[in-house]
């Protein structure tokens, strides 16, 4: 497993699969964004990924962070977004972001990792046949 700590998250990568654990307490504009999807891309070496977005630390975005990360140029990295919420104003924003942001890619929240990752697996096994994620 690849690992990076950079001012803004920790990073764990390994099988396509990358986890993002923002650090404690972030708010995180929209700069702070950019700056992790560019990390995430460095990262994993461009390749195309599923993300595993640990909220546990209790992060907040803004809505223009939110909007960014929704349908960025950098969702074309992404395969899935998986949410790990463990609070219940994050699982709020959270729910909002995923009910009326409607992100270009499948994404999902779950209240632990291991379901998380679960999804993740299941969708990276169907990503092998064709048409597969078009109809996650």
């Amino acid at each position: 497993m690849k690992t990076l700590t950079t001012n803004l998250a920790n990073y764990e990568y390994e099988n396509d699969i990358l986890v993002v654990r923002p650090k404690s307490g972030l708010v995180l504009e929209l700069e702070d964004m950019i700056v992790m999807l560019k990390e995430a891309v460095a990262f994993t070496e461009g390749k195309k990924y599923f993300a595993l977005i640990d909220t546990s630390n209790h992060v907040e975005t803004t809505v223009e962070a939110r909007n960014y990360y929704s349908n960025s140029e950098f969702s074309k990295n992404r395969y899935a977004d998986a949410f790990v919420v463990t609070s219940l104003p994050i699982k709020i924003v959270v729910n909002f972001y995923l009910k009326f942001n409607k992100p270009a890619i499948p994404s999902k929240m779950f209240t632990n990792k291991a379901s998380a990752l679960e999804w993740l697996l299941e969708i990276k096994s169907n990503s092998n046949k064709p048409n597969a994620l078009m109809s996650i």
